[in-house]
């Protein structure tokens, strides 16, 4: 259980004095012509001694200082004022703060609903830095449900939005949390029959995964649930040979537990995954109503579950 506390070229002298009329008022002291009133020789300019042109006088400078000032407080005001999804000065981040609680539980390798009559094989492969086993699987019948488990622990942190020096894409939080899964044990348990067989359809309540201790009843929620058709139906009624069909998953969304102050809330967390589903229709059955869980918003990766309906 996640529990949290109270948590020129800027006008580089290039437009020169137009030359005067030549008058005997003594030596030219100027490269443009003679000034108005003798006097004593200018220092000679540093940029001049290298070959570059003199940057003017000092109200010229002083105009060139202000216009640059002002084009870097464009620069970064501007991405801001326009809401502009890129910036190229200072952009908007965003990103976690401090950890609020960790807790290990029990995550899924794979969860695998099978279709009334029919069979389901599900395999599913962790990366190496998720838990402590490269692999899970497991099979069922007849409306059954199976999944494979394995400790990891979850970390969860505020996010917060911030500023970065920089080029860089402006970005938000869309979350008020990050969550973090890591390694906890080798400790594997592999649940077959969730759900029994003989099950018609998977419209019960979510599917959770066992608590780690037996004095916290939170667990991850699994979630493998029939919610609606949002895929092509499976009908056999037809039919004389069996339907066979893969789908394959490259993530599987579960719901965390996490008691805040003001009280629990789940948060959805996007395990990365990889797993495969192989489903078995017996002919002249029926018509099965199809949940893709994987185009499902709030738990992808899971396969599909089933509403089954005789033939007429």
């Amino acid at each position: 259980m996640l529990t949290v506390e109270r948590g020129c070229i800027a006008a580089q002298g290039l437009i020169p004095t137009l030359p005067r009329p030549c008058v005997d008022r003594g030596p030219d002291l100027s490269p443009w012509g003679s000034p108005d009133v003798l006097e004593a020789p200018a220092e000679p300019d540093p940029a001049a001694a290298d070959g570059s042109e003199s940057t003017g006088t000092p109200r010229r400078r002083a105009v060139i200082s202000i216009a640059a000032i002002v084009g870097i407080a464009l620069l970064l005001v501007l991405p801001f004022v326009l809401n502009l999804g890129w910036a190229p000065v200072l952009h908007d981040t965003c990103g976690p703060g401090g950890v609020l609680a960790s807790a290990t539980f029990y995550a899924p390798g794979v969860v695998g609903d099978a279709p009334y009559g029919g069979h389901v094989w599900a395999n599913g492969t962790f990366p190496w830095n998720l838990t402590s086993i490269v692999g899970a699987g497991g099979n069922e019948s007849n409306g059954g449900s199976f999944a494979d488990l394995s400790t990891a622990t979850f970390s969860i942190y505020p996010a917060q939005n911030g500023t970065a020096w920089g080029p860089g894409s402006n970005t938000q939080c869309s979350s008020p949390y990050f969550v973090t899964v890591a390694a906890s044990s080798s400790t594997r348990v592999k649940l077959l029959s969730v759900l029994p067989a003989g099950t018609l359809n998977d419209t019960r309540a979510p599917l959770q995964a066992p608590p780690i201790s037996a004095g916290d009843p939170l667990s991850v929620i699994l979630g493998d649930r029939y919610l609606a058709s949002n895929a092509p139906s499976i009908d056999t009624c037809s039919l004389t040979q069996p339907v066979e069909i893969s789908v394959p998953a490259t993530s599987m969304t579960v719901g965390l537990p996490v008691r805040l102050p003001g009280g629990s809330v789940t948060v959805p967390v996007t395990l990365p995954v990889r797993a495969a589903f192989e489903y078995w229709f017996p002919p002249g059955f029926g018509v099965w109503l199809v949940d893709d869980l994987s185009a499902n918003g709030y738990l992808p990766g899971a396969g599909w579950a089933f509403d089954y309906h005789p033939c007429a």
